[in-house]
């Protein structure tokens, strides 16, 4: 099961970019368009070329120079995705070290899967324009923007109740990292009655009503994807004039959840429907994201081969990394290799060189905190989740993971329980639950709840029947509670599913903290 009991040695803390790496990177992009060689390389570092390549493949995962030839073509396609950007393919080529332009053309093409003119084509390809009474033109961005309008009022009574919890909700999800939020003024209206086009302006709109009757007051909120003029939330609140604070409390937390969830959806869904030929490094982690988060095997293995693209397509993408550690260690974990201790270490290796790369994104920080903890270092994962959530408290992966390392101690199973409902509420229905709901029956059983338990994990097992190891779980529980038969269906389905386990691979895979649950194994069927 996904429960980090286990102990084990502390992990090391990732160490430093060795400086002179850094400086190597530096000096190739201060001189991208130059000839350079590893000779060269090296002697500008003034460091042996054998230690540069030992240290480069260790922090970067490519030869020095096999990273330079990534970062120039890098470059030359973020010069040609730039619709102001008048100058010839050639001289972008020229500058950005190609000398053989044929050679040029066709390892763009190998590594982005068009031509350099075909990015050039598309990046000048007429911008369509959004309806709206305000001129002021809104930059493209990375994250995409969460317009929040004024709640509409009948009354100036309501007028200021409605101003106070948008000032409210503006201040609590700008904290958020899922979009750039900007409170709209009051004067500032939109034609919100037809799709808008992706980066057009406003992406995401929250709008809603606050009304009063007498000494009641009711709020209904809405989140609408501009791009496709879809409601994706919406709810009503309703409570009494004289105790405001409350009523601001439940619509501010219900809102903050239902936003960062659906947006997430959204955007995940933005990215799986993308043309292929538009996909970027980042649009791929975001496909891989909801496979990893799926727990199984099959997820694993799909999300792997969608990574590793992304990593060829950007060597050092920190995100990408974490989560190919993920699905390491998630192999390791849920008996899909047959050597587990091998994925575990390149779970461990890869969450470290992520950590290099980036360590202040709490994407990266809570996969690696997860591929950490499945790889048996649960004290480094415990430190990697708590920062997670330092940096973004709506991250419901950070708040699963806590919960799972909560599970440490009997005493501290309703506090998991509290973990993993947090974690329930800002995720959206695109991504699985199962590891959740196994996480609060695995807290129930804990505290010696087994009725609990049970409800909760066909709660698992029904959100997600293609993740066969929480047949595991169900038949170690099954074992504690002595019911035989459950845990010989439950090893049936384990078999049927996965022919070729054994007890001594599910060993291997997780080691068990009851013993007895092997002899339970054996004596329902499994093989030693």
């Amino acid at each position: 099961m996904d429960d980090t009991a286990a102990t084990s040695p502390i992990a090391t803390r990732d160490p430093p970019l060795p400086s002179h790496v850094r400086r190597a990177i530096t000096f190739m992009r201060e001189n991208i368009g130059e000839k350079i060689t590893l000779a060269e390389l090296s002697s500008a570092r003034a460091i042996p070329e054998r230690t540069l390549l030992r240290q480069f493949q260790r922090f970067v995962g490519l030869a020095p120079l096999a990273y330079l030839r990534r970062l120039r073509l890098n470059t030359a396609r973020t010069k040609l995705v730039r619709p102001d950007n008048d100058n010839a393919i050639s001289d972008i080529a020229i500058r950005c070290g190609f000398t053989h332009l044929g050679r040029f053309s066709s390892e763009y093409r190998r590594l982005f899967d068009e031509t350099p003119s075909a990015t050039r084509q598309r990046a000048r390809a007429p911008a369509a324009s959004i309806a709206a009474h305000s001129s002021a033109s809104w930059p493209n961005r990375e994250r995409p923007l969460l317009l929040i309008l004024p709640l509409h009022t009948d009354t100036l009574q309501e007028s200021r109740e409605a101003r106070d919890l948008n000032e409210r909700l503006a201040a609590t999800l700008s904290r958020t990292r899922i979009a750039s939020v900007e409170l709209a003024h009051p004067s500032r209206s939109l034609a919100l009655n037809a799709p808008q086009p992706r980066n057009a302006g406003t992406e995401y709109v929250l709008r809603g009503r606050l009304t009063q009757r007498g000494a009641c007051l009711r709020v209904i909120v809405r989140l609408v994807d501009m791009a496709t003029d879809r409601h994706l939330w919406g709810d009503s609140f309703d409570g009494a004039v004289n105790d405001l604070f409350e009523l601001q409390d439940r619509v501010v937390d219900a809102v903050l959840c239902g936003v960062v969830s659906h947006i997430t959806d959204a955007e995940i869904e933005r990215a799986c429907e993308k043309d292929p030929k538009d996909v970027t490094a980042g649009d791929l982690a975001v496909q891989a994201l909801p496979l990893i988060l799926g727990t199984s095997v099959t997820g694993a293995r799909k999300a792997m081969a969608i990574l590793n693209h992304a990593l060829d397509v950007h060597p050092a993408g920190a995100a990408s990394m974490a989560l190919l550690a993920c699905c390491h260690a998630q192999l390791a974990t849920y008996h899909g290799t047959p050597y587990p201790a091998v994925n575990r270490n390149s779970a461990l290796e890869l969450s470290r060189r992520a950590g290099v790369l980036d360590n202040s994104d709490p994407l990266v920080t809570a996969a690696r905190s997860t591929a950490t903890a499945l790889a048996l270092q649960p004290v480094e994962a415990d430190a990697l989740a708590t920062r997670a959530l330092a940096m973004d408290p709506t991250s419901a992966w950070a708040w699963e993971r806590r919960g799972f390392l909560r599970l440490n101690s009997p005493a501290d199973a309703d506090v998991a329980i509290t973990d993993f409902r947090r974690a329930l509420q800002f995720r959206g229905p695109r991504i699985s639950r199962a590891n959740c709901c196994v996480g609060i029956a695995s807290a129930h059983c804990k505290a010696g709840r087994l009725d609990a338990t049970d409800l909760w994990t066909r709660r698992a097992i029904a959100e997600n029947p293609t993740a066969t190891w929480l047949y595991r779980w169900q038949s170690c529980y099954a074992a504690k509670m002595g019911d035989r038969r459950m845990v010989a269906d439950a090893v049936e389905k384990l078999r049927r599913a996965q022919p070729e386990l054994t007890v001594s691979l599910l060993v291997a895979s997780f080691p068990p903290s009851d013993p007895g649950w092997l002899d339970a194994l054996a004596r329902a069927g499994m093989p030693l």
